[in-house]
């Protein structure tokens, strides 16, 4: 998920979905060793290889082509090839149903960790210093204020009051990770107002004074508030702001008094732990979930061949097919954490990293979005 600033919401987080792969990560470093080993002593490791084929089996099938040159199951290697551009193009679907299972579900041991059912604002109280790094990188002068905003049904009314001349935004983001609108100081001005969120496919008649931002691309989306802070003695006074923002169902703006249920029950991903083929029955669930654009049909047709695909059942495949999934689901993971580190997403200038003009607007970039 990009921003406009260096902070990304949540993302430390993506590290909790790596964590929790660490036993098919044990099969793809395996498979990483195995293979540089084979380039350099093909003639011993083929020894070494047919002991891990007992170990781990998942390892073996991903050595074996290389230091053989034979195939034994063309599924088995079609599903590791396509069942890795399928995991690109999922993660940002993967990355946010763990966000927000977690945000909405899990209640944290610290205060500097988000708590929040949909569509109610969780607040930072206090600033951060270099020391939390609780999902975002260090920004002293700012409280963020999150929410799951769930717009299946509805609108939902975004309000803030009149911010003055202090600095405030609030970025949407699609579940895709995408950023696709802002409500704030530079972006809609700082009077008071009330703003529509509105989930695709709605359509109908807003009430007068309600202004509209763009249509979101899914009907899930994060909220990333951010409100300038001028040191601890102003902590009061954006704190009284923060108690003003208020997220309204549209069937609920003007009535007296009204109250939004606590809602926390949202999708439960599958835990790579215990089930292999979880982030595949993950993504699955968030793709039905999040209608997807019309273009990326084709690419749609190629993933299911493989079980990957709104609604679609992994669990239907044949073996081959699932072992090779769970192959790309173990090697994806690094790929894109090296494909971040790389810096090739940035310009170097002065030892700093300085990302491109797209970053938060990655559209059809798949590698991009996945890995930033």
């Amino acid at each position: 998920m990009a921003s406009t600033n260096s902070n990304h919401p949540g993302r430390g987080l993506r590290h909790g979905l790596a964590a929790a792969a660490a036993g098919i990560g044990q099969a793809a470093a395996a498979t990483g060793k195995a293979t540089a080993a084979a380039v350099r002593h093909p003639g011993d490791t083929i020894d070494r290889a047919r002991k891990v084929t007992r170990a781990l089996p998942v390892a073996w099938h991903s050595v074996k082509p290389t230091l053989t040159g034979r195939v034994d199951d063309w599924r088995r290697e079609y599903a590791y090839t396509l069942g890795q551009q399928a995991f690109v193009y999922g993660f940002p679907y993967l990355y946010n149903a763990e966000l927000r299972h977690r945000w909405v579900t899990q209640k944290p041991e610290t205060e500097t960790t988000p708590y929040m059912a949909v569509n109610h604002f969780w607040h930072a109280r206090g600033l951060w210093d270099v020391s939390d790094r609780a999902g975002v990188s260090p920004n002293i002068d700012t409280l963020y204020s999150w929410a799951w905003a769930d717009l299946r049904e509805e609108p939902l009314i975004l309000s803030h009051p009149d911010m003055g001349a202090r600095y405030f935004t609030f970025e949407l983001v699609a579940f895709t990770s995408d950023n696709y609108d802002y409500v704030g100081m530079r972006a809609t001005g700082s009077q008071a107002g009330d703003f529509a969120l509105i989930g695709p496919g709605w359509s109908g008649d807003l009430p007068e004074g309600v202004r509209r931002t763009a249509t979101a691309p899914t009907p899930w989306v994060l909220i990333v508030g951010r409100t300038l802070v001028e040191g601890e003695e102003d902590l009061p006074a954006v704190h009284a702001l923060q108690r003003q923002y208020r997220l309204t169902p549209l069937h609920l703006l003007g009535e007296e008094g009204a109250t939004l249920p606590e809602r926390r029950d949202v999708p439960v991903p599958v835990d790579p732990a215990e089930d292999p083929l979880g982030p595949w029955k993950t993504l699955n669930a968030a793709l039905a979930e999040n209608p997807l654009p019309t273009h990326h049909d084709v690419l749609l047709r190629q993933f299911a061949e493989i079980g990957i695909g709104p609604g679609l059942d992994v669990e239907a495949q044949p073996e081959p097919v699932k072992e090779g999934l769970i192959r790309a689901a173990a090697t994806a993971v690094p790929m894109l954490e090296q494909q971040l580190l790389s810096g090739q997403w940035a310009e170097l200038v002065n030892g700093w990293r300085y990302p491109q003009g797209e970053v938060g607007h990655y559209g059809d970039d798949f590698l991009r979005r996945a890995a930033e």
